[in-house]
């Protein structure tokens, strides 16, 4: 059986991209339950950006248009 080692690091580029960014909003979380954080910076908005950059990592990877 053949391993489909394009598919194997396709994934490992993903999970080296989502681990980071899902510490980031639990880091961001934990900043903005103790009011470390400016006002203007949302949990809101910080998830869109996270989840921006993860689509735009996932279609860089896959070379979706």
């Amino acid at each position: 059986m053949a391993i489909a080692w394009d598919m194997v690091l396709k994934m490992g580029i993903i999970f080296a991209l989502v681990i980071p960014t899902l510490y980031f909003l639990i880091w961001g979380a934990n900043k903005i339950r103790h009011k470390k954080l400016p006002p203007s910076e949302t949990l809101g908005e910080m998830f869109d950006k996270a989840f921006a950059l993860i689509k735009k990592a996932i279609k860089w990877v896959f070379k979706i248009e």
